[in-house]
């Protein structure tokens, strides 16, 4: 019976598995991009590099400017521009950049824009302030405002650490940059968001420029010091080459999106699902495992809460443990539960790392439409289990018509019989029929069995024509 099962369920998986060839064959292609290796450029001495920073900083973030950073170093760049408009990252990526910047052989221009709107807040006014020119769009806003939420999160010992240690780092990077190092410290004690204008007049930033080339033409002629001397920058009419994104990079960009790693995580589960329920079909299990994979890396990359992650992981085992009930009950229900609580708490760490990390949460819309796929995919799924279920019940059990067994749990009308040496449910129009009574099947109905009682020397001789080799009662 277990055998005719496991060949049912096989044959309703497979029409679902094929569907996602496609999905696992795009998933391999990410991880082939991932570890693909960037081209080296070749560039003239005297350009000027050009690099953006957007959004949420992370390690994937720093190893791109780093390696910007170097390569403009090896070809003897004149300059590296940065834009940046960024509410800040990972405590670990901004300290790397920043630290990079401050030791950088070529100067570096720091320029937050071009957009009107552009902003460089927590962690990315460091980076700002790291710059041996640190410049501003006349819309644009520079601070070190905590995330919101923090306040909640920490106690106010840690607050008071985490701020104590952002108010080091600012006085040194304004120090080392000659910049106005009491308005800098102030202006992080007092998590102000300040203006181009208001930072330029405090002394916290150096140019106002309202584009890139004017920008250039402003900073042309000016000294900065770097750590291979003092330069005199030359940007007026110097070529500017745009630094864009590997494939490699540009492929952990889109995967560092919390939206995105939320869904490649749910995409590994469901896949997961589907490889449990088609037995032993490798091609959703071989995705599943490529897609919760990179998940996890994008995770590295990320604010994650690892007790989120541990009731996402918890709700897809949830969901994995209700596909072998016999019915619909607890553990899926506590799976839906476990995976929305773990969607909406996934990027709210119990212990924030960096004062200056932004705060990032899965899409509510996005949670709830996942966690509602997962029910209708289950539900689909226990469907199709049933149905295999009742159908190896229904072959097996017509197969033993015209055995003889005895009863082992009364029947009064349902009861237990024991047919062939396994135990089957049954009922009898002559219910009620008690313990041992000898019995012959005479139909079944969805894996029940239908049993009319013997005589006892009748029982006797078919038991006897059971025990021999080639005979079966009639």
């Amino acid at each position: 019976m277990r055998q005719q099962l496991r060949q049912q369920r096989r044959r309703v998986g497979n029409r679902s598995v094929q569907q996602l060839t496609l999905l696992g064959a795009l998933l391999c292609f990410l991880v082939a991009a991932l570890l693909a290796s960037p081209a080296p450029a070749r560039a003239a001495p005297n350009r000027v590099y050009g690099l953006t920073i957007d959004g949420v900083i992370n390690q994937l973030t720093a190893d791109h400017v780093v390696r910007v950073l170097d390569e403009a170093e090896r070809e003897h760049g004149a300059v590296l521009l940065v834009t940046i408009d960024s509410p800040g990252g990972v405590d670990s990526a901004i300290r790397r950049i920043t630290q990079a910047f401050l030791a950088a052989r070529i100067p570096v221009v720091v320029y937050v824009g071009p957009e009107p709107q552009a902003e460089a807040l927590s962690g990315a006014m460091f980076i700002t302030l790291a710059g041996h020119v640190a410049a501003m769009a006349p819309d644009a806003v520079i601070g070190a405002a905590l995330p919101a939420g923090l306040a909640e999160r920490a106690s106010p010992e840690e607050r008071e650490e985490r701020m104590a240690n952002a108010l080091q780092v600012a006085a040194t990077t304004a120090e080392a940059r000659g910049r106005n190092v009491q308005a800098t410290v102030d202006a992080v004690r007092a998590e102000e968001i300040l203006s181009a204008d208001v930072a330029a007049a405090d002394g916290i930033i150096d140019q106002v420029a309202p584009s890139v080339p004017l920008l250039l033409e402003q900073i042309d002629g000016l000294e900065v010091r770097t750590a291979s001397g003092t330069v005199t920058l030359a940007t007026r009419e110097a070529p500017l080459r745009w630094m864009t994104l590997t494939l490699r990079e540009r492929v952990a960009q889109v995967i560092t999106n919390p939206n995105v790693a939320y869904l490649l995580f749910s995409t590994g589960v469901l896949l997961l699902i589907v490889a449990v329920y088609a037995s032993a079909h490798l091609l959703a299990g071989i995705p599943a495992i490529v897609a919760l994979a990179t998940a996890i890396i994008a995770f590295g990359n990320l604010p994650t809460s690892w007790v989120g992650l541990g009731l996402l992981t918890a709700g897809a085992l949830l969901f994995i443990v209700e596909l072998y009930t016999p019915k619909v009950g607890l553990p899926g229900a506590a799976g839906v539960i476990c995976y929305l609580i773990g969607s909406f708490t996934l990027y709210q760490p119990v212990r924030q790392e960096s004062p200056f990390a932004p705060v990032v949460r899965v899409n509510p819309w996005l949670a709830v439409g996942t966690v509602s796929f997962f029910v209708v995919a289950l539900l689909l799924i226990l469907r199709f289990l049933f149905r295999a279920r009742r159908t190896a019940l229904a072959s097996t059990a017509a197969a033993l018509i015209g055995r003889t067994g005895v009863v082992v749990r009364p029947l009064d009308p349902v009861g237990t019989v024991l047919v062939a040496d396994q135990e089957w449910a049954a009922t009898s129009p002559d219910a009620p029929l008690s313990e041992g009574s000898p019995v012959r099947v005479t139909g079944s109905e969805d894996g029940l069995l239908r049993v009319m009682p013997l005589p006892p020397d009748v029982a006797q001789s078919d038991s006897r024509e059971e025990a021999q080799p080639g005979r079966r009662a009639p």
